[in-house]
């Protein structure tokens, strides 16, 4: 009889342990095992939800500030857990970290953990104007005696930086921020100083300050939106790469700081990956979302082919694939679809903007002038990266001239329906 029980305990023990593995399986992607190489592995774990109710025999509904202080609590918790070196974010529904195999499985294994996701590397759109959009027919319009060039908006261009010296730039950025924890040498971070975080966005790539002079410059070259404040926030480093992590804090930080600085467009020439249907599980995505549902709009650039992703109809990248990024493809000059640039069926809100030959802002001996053609103060460059900023200078034309015009504030979507109708 007591060896009867004794195997029924132990087959007992067996399935809870299966079930327990199985669940931890199901909790961490294939893509962080991948990629614990080295032993260690950045990952974006992702916090379960509360019960909304409480109770046991007569359940209420939970207030909204009890929930937020059991998130709080149950993010605490497992922070109080991850040494302090290796915790790199601190969102409002997940953090991102380093951790090891052995922690990995620990976290796998909480019950207060939805999701672990790899903290993945971003790299900035750069393919191996103006007129063109009919951005500069509207600058002499005005509406009470103010011309639509963006005044009173903002473009929150996330990406290498800026080089805010450049006399077309001067006098444009109104912020900077830095979030960039890739590694720049040895065992630095990229941020000013070495630092992962500081408030300044100097560009040591020159990507960033290319993108940026297309959407709002103001000097030898004009951008689409020449009025437009610029506020940049640094998340790649000198090569143009950088984690998702950064990303969302650089979005958050948009959203925070958006009635301060009247950011009203996001910015993003960056990505990774190719998809063929929306990626809305992507960790990128509650950012985005509560951007568009204060009105911001968070325009991304879709990617262009590449040694991994050779075929450009195949999909797009994320995080352009998530369903609230407004997704913008290169045309050439001939408005014709680039051969390089990502598209795909599935999205059929693409919009199309120049991408190829794009004549912008630089700064002297950019590291990107390896790759592109500089000269002196300016670079010609080609890519999705090119297009994005295009799409980001119109929206705030747009949004300015409905909000003088007829005091309405438009949502995201209001404002890509009235560039689609209007064929701009």
């Amino acid at each position: 009889m007591k060896i009867k029980y004794l195997i029924g305990f132990l087959i007992l023990i067996t399935l809870i342990l299966f079930v327990s593995s199985s669940s931890r399986a199901n909790k961490i992607s294939e893509e962080v095992y991948k990629n614990l190489g080295d032993g260690k592995v950045r990952v974006i774990v992702g916090l379960k939800e509360p019960a909304p109710e409480k109770g046991f025999f007569f359940k209420t509904q939970k207030t909204p500030s009890e929930i937020n202080s059991e998130k709080e609590e149950i993010r605490n918790k497992i922070i109080s857990q991850v040494k302090e070196e290796n915790l790199k974010h601190i969102f409002k529904e997940s953090i991102a970290i380093e951790v090891s195999e052995k922690e990995l499985n620990a976290l796998g294994g909480n019950p207060n953990v939805k999701s672990i996701k790899i903290d993945r590397v971003m790299k900035a759109f750069l393919q191996d104007s103006v007129p063109l959009i009919n951005a500069s027919t509207l600058w002499p319009k005005q509406i009470s005696g103010i011309n639509i060039t963006g005044i009173d908006e903002a473009i929150c261009v996330i990406d290498t930086g800026i080089n805010n010296t450049h006399p077309d730039l001067q006098g444009r950025v109104v912020a900077e921020y830095c979030y960039c924890s890739a590694t720049e040498g040895e065992d630095t971070y990229c941020c000013l100083n070495n630092q992962s975080e500081n408030f300044n966005a100097a560009d040591n790539n020159g990507h960033g300050t290319h993108v940026a002079g297309i959407a709002a410059a103001s000097g030898g070259i004009k951008g689409v939106a020449i009025s437009s404040g610029i506020v940049a926030i640094k998340v790649l480093n000198s090569s143009g790469s950088g984690f998702s992590s950064d990303i969302q804090a650089a979005i958050d930080w948009c959203v925070d700081n958006s009635s301060i600085y009247n950011i009203s467009v996001i910015s993003m020439s960056l990505g990774g990956g190719q998809y063929n249907d929306y990626c809305n599980n992507d960790s990128l995505a509650p950012s985005i979302n509560s951007a568009v549902a204060k009105n911001i709009s968070v325009i991304v650039a879709t990617g262009n082919t590449n040694g991994a992703y050779p075929s450009a109809t195949a999909g797009i990248a994320s995080p352009a694939c998530i369903k609230n990024s407004t997704r913008v493809t290169a045309t050439d000059k001939n408005d014709l679809i680039a051969s390089y640039a990502f598209r795909h069926i599935n999205f059929s809100d693409t919009l199309t903007a120049p991408g190829s030959n794009i004549n912008s802002t630089e700064y002297l001996n950019a590291p990107i002038c390896s790759e592109i053609a500089c000269s002196g103060l300016y670079a010609v460059a080609s890519g999705t990266s090119m297009a994005a900023p295009h799409v980001a200078g119109a929206f705030a034309l747009v949004r300015q001239f409905y909000r003088l015009q007829s005091s309405r504030v438009l949502t995201p979507s209001e404002i890509q329906n009235a560039l689609n109708n209007t064929g701009a």
